[in-house]
């Protein structure tokens, strides 16, 4: 299975274009962080993904991505090679299914109420009830 998915910030502004046949694409770049243990200490680092988005939605999305913002993009790796001036170059680029991007600070995300209010408070939760 070739899956990716990613939390990450927009790194620049998406560019988006059309295809000789019309077809939209939107490309950016999402920095991801991980910790990484030296010595006593934990420390950041970052790692780049060039991410591209197929499709009539990104007409839409490219007005609404903006750099900074933090994302969460679902897809799949994809590979290319090609001979430039007789040097072969490589790029790996993670090719977007779905985006899902952050709620809108000023309000509660639609239905996340109703997630809340359904979560039981521990103080009901039965440990000898639970399966496993």
């Amino acid at each position: 299975m070739n899956l990716v998915v990613l939390t990450g910030n927009v790194t620049k502004d998406p560019e988006m274009r059309f295809t000789p046949t019309g077809t939209p694409v939107m490309t950016f770049s999402l920095a991801t962080n991980r910790s990484v243990k030296k010595g006593d200490n934990w420390e950041s680092v970052a790692s780049f993904h060039n991410c591209t988005y197929w499709g009539k939605v990104v007409e839409k999305l490219s007005t609404i991505i903006k750099k900074g913002m933090r994302l969460t993009v679902k897809g799949r790796l994809d590979y290319q090679e090609w001979e430039k001036d007789g040097v072969k170059r490589y790029r790996t680029h993670i090719v977007i299914d779905d985006v899902v991007l952050p709620p809108k600070t000023n309000s509660t995300p639609s239905g996340m109420e109703e997630v809340a209010a359904a979560q039981p408070d521990n103080d009901e939760v039965d440990l000898e009830e639970i399966p496993f």
